[in-house]
């Protein structure tokens, strides 16, 4: 049946814009697991947010998928049965998600499904078919409305011009909030699914628009309250610590971005080489994630990265930074390239902590990884020794600065390719290491000339890994993927008392905070009300990782590696070669699923 393109398409829009007001309603419920702040600016945001979230969910695939097809094929019926399986689809994987949410505190993925039973299969079968017998309803009434010259016609151009107004404010509120570190508004993003407001803080920064260390530093010393309370159940029971080890009192952390294992040796970084001989080395030993985000939220924290949007939205800081400030610990963090993006620990693990550089402490990388020896050094000769301090130093490798540099350097293992590419790109990344190590070689001078060593425990690692055409594909860098060659780093454990010694089982990020926590502030609860990881000097091994990026996370286990992206999923060998996918442990990843909600309430 051929009809106007016109009344199609006007058809089309109405069908969708219907469709995201029913979808809201639907979305309500996404309140009942929401506490409303009193702050006005969220209770304005709130509904806003989920009306224009909803509307745009099914009136843009009428607009960008349908409507181009309509204008090619302007049949009714092909068109009716598309739209109508489409909004059909749409409404009950939004009911299921609700239902899903109410139950795990996340959002449905391909992953999760692999969990359903045939019941639960049959059950969405027959949602789908009510929603269908609902949507084939609704489009014919409304057809027959706009279809029919007798009766008055719908005006759309109001509605559009209130959505697009109110889509706007909720983007712009947001936009605001991110700025000046209100949570009270962010901390509403994880309830909706596929929600991504925008963010623009950087942006603003730069036009000088605002003063985003000023403006972090003022929310900062203020009392952000108990909302994160109400979605967090972190930590699951309060933790009763009473510090024992007042010899081994202070903590530095030397995080060298990037740093693979292998670039540790007495050529390339003397200084971390001598080092490490006086420790624990744990040679088998990964990150949490493949991004500086997610490898220092796992380090800081000791939980599954999928928290991390969670966290950040509310500010919630690590509880191994709250409990050292509780015994009155000083809190010293200095990083060369900013506690803001990419790692945005200003709003995570330090973010009850003042006066941190937001910003890169020099527009030069070399300079600014001088600068954070120079300020350790400042504050190390104002240091009263009678409090403890807990140091964490980030220091990242000028790789896109170096010029020249020297090939005797490249570990032999990476001389295999002679390509003129291939040696440029480890070539630098080697020398940035390098140059690196004489910082910490400065470091580690100021802890000996002080008599600090003999009673600080110092940490060497890295946030993640770092590919060098591992797998002949061509890529360098890090964030693309879970292989081993983006996931292992080296740690080194110097640990007064404790002889030097290497450790071969799995060890994680996630096993930092339960090893401080136990050994140094005496904390008695069991790791696991507050950390997925195990203390390092105990017999436990993790049988999996739950491991993050940008926008997916893997669930890594010795064997294989289940990555998921949301909307497909993946499996991989131990040498990141992909697999079948039908042959999955599904106890695994329940076990994973699990361990992603427990630390939500």
């Amino acid at each position: 049946m051929i009809a106007s393109r016109k009344i199609l398409l006007r058809w089309l829009s109405w069908y969708g814009f219907v469709n995201g007001l029913i979808s809201a309603v639907i979305g309500i419920r996404y309140l009942f697991f929401y506490s409303f702040p009193t702050e006005l600016s969220a209770i304005s945001y709130v509904p806003l947010a989920l009306i224009t979230h909803f509307i745009s969910l099914n009136y843009l695939p009428m607009v960008l998928l349908m409507m181009p097809i309509a204008i090619l094929i302007p049949n009714k019926r092909f068109i009716f049965c598309l739209s109508i399986i489409l909004m059909a689809s749409i409404n009950t994987l939004l009911i299921f998600d609700t239902n899903f949410f109410a139950e795990n505190k996340y959002h449905l993925s391909l992953l999760t499904s692999v969990l359903f039973d045939q019941r639960t299969y049959m059950l969405l079968a027959f949602q789908f078919l009510i929603v269908l017998i609902f949507e084939f309803v609704l489009a014919q009434q409304l057809f027959i409305r706009i279809n029919n010259p007798d009766k008055s016609q719908l005006k759309g151009k109001p509605l559009v011009y209130v959505f697009l107004v109110s889509w706007i404010y909720v983007q712009g509120l947001h936009i605001w909030a991110d700025a000046t570190y209100n949570n009270a508004v962010t901390g509403f993003t994880r309830y909706l699914p596929l929600y991504r407001p925008v963010h623009a803080k950087r942006d603003l920064a730069r036009l000088g628009l605002i003063d985003s260390e000023r403006l972090r530093n003022e929310r900062s010393i203020e009392k952000l309250g108990d909302f994160y309370s109400e979605q967090l159940n972190y930590p699951i029971n309060p933790l009763s610590c009473q510090q024992r080890d007042r010899e081994v009192k202070n903590i530095i952390v030397l995080l060298i971005d990037a740093l693979r294992p292998e670039m540790v040796s007495n050529r390339i970084t003397p200084a971390i080489d001598e080092w490490r001989t006086q420790a624990l080395q744990f040679e088998n030993h990964f990150s949490g994630g493949t991004s500086s985000r997610m490898g220092t939220f796992s380090l800081l924290y000791g939980i599954p990265t999928t928290y991390w949007r969670t966290y950040h939205d509310n500010q919630r800081a690590s509880i191994l930074i709250d409990q050292l400030t509780s015994y009155n610990y000083d809190v010293v963090a200095i990083s060369s390239g900013g506690f803001g993006s990419p790692t945005l620990l200003d709003r995570t693990a330090f973010s009850q902590i003042k006066n941190l550089n937001v910003k890169k402490l020099s527009p030069s990388v070399k300079e600014s990884n001088r600068m954070v020896t120079d300020k350790w050094m400042s504050w190390l000769s104002n240091y009263d020794r009678e409090t403890p301090f807990f140091a964490y130093l980030h220091y990242d490798p000028p790789m896109n600065s170096i010029e020249n540099f020297d090939v005797d350097l490249i570990p032999s293992q990476f001389l295999k390719a002679k390509e003129e590419n291939h040696l440029q790109e480890v070539g630098r990344y080697t020398e940035s290491i390098h140059l690196v190590d004489q910082q910490v070689e400065a470091i580690h001078d100021s802890l000996i000339e002080t008599g600090l060593i003999d009673n600080t425990v110092i940490i060497i690692t890295s946030d993640h890994g770092y590919e060098l055409n591992d797998y002949g594909t061509g890529y360098y860098g890090h964030s693309s993927n879970y292989s081993p060659a983006q996931m292992k780093v080296p740690f080194f454990l110097s640990w007064p008392g404790k002889e030097s010694s290497k450790i071969s089982k799995m060890t994680s990020h996630n096993d930092l905070v339960p090893t401080l926590l136990s050994e140094i502030l005496g904390c008695i609860n069991p790791t696991s009300d507050y950390s997925s990881g195990f203390n390092l000097f105990g017999d436990q091994s993790w049988e999996y990782l739950v491991a993050g990026s940008y926008d997916s996370y893997a669930i890594v286990s010795e064997k294989k590696t289940i990555v998921s992206y949301g909307g497909y999923f993946e499996v991989l060998d131990k040498n990141y070669n992909l697999i079948r996918s039908d042959d999955l442990d599904k106890s695994l990843i329940e076990s994973a699923m699990k361990e992603m909600k427990r630390f939500y309430r």
